[in-house]
């Protein structure tokens, strides 16, 4: 047996594992959402490393430019969006973090269940 083989295993163990859901599954607030994202994703970070990070939890993003949400119109933020649960119970969030330049402002929080 080689002396790197220890070395390989872990280096394959860690290629195969699971995201990262330091954002964990189950929240059921928009509040407790957004507390999670916050401490994953401070003001003032790179708007990459959100990216990194927020698809790392489980989400899929997109940039958006001069877009709308919610009531307010020509906004540009990194959409995010991530839906768990089993079938008929399943939730959906919807994240928009503004961009202040290349970095991270306000984050925005919706969610909700979807039916059948």
């Amino acid at each position: 047996m080689s002396r790197y083989a220890p070395i390989i295993l872990l280096v394959l163990m860690s290629a195969c594992a699971p995201s990262d859901r330091s954002i964990p599954e189950g929240l059921t607030s928009e509040s407790a959402m957004h507390e999670a994202i916050r401490a994953v994703v401070p003001p003032g970070s790179s708007i990459t490393d959100a990216q990194e990070r927020l698809q790392a939890a489980g989400f899929e993003c997109v940039y958006q430019w001069h877009a709308p949400w919610g009531n307010d119109t020509n906004q540009t933020y990194l959409y995010c969006h991530r839906e768990e649960g089993a079938w008929l119970t399943q939730r959906r969030w919807q994240v928009a973090v503004m961009m202040h330049g290349v970095t991270v402002g306000e984050v925005r929080v919706a969610g909700g269940m979807v039916g059948p």
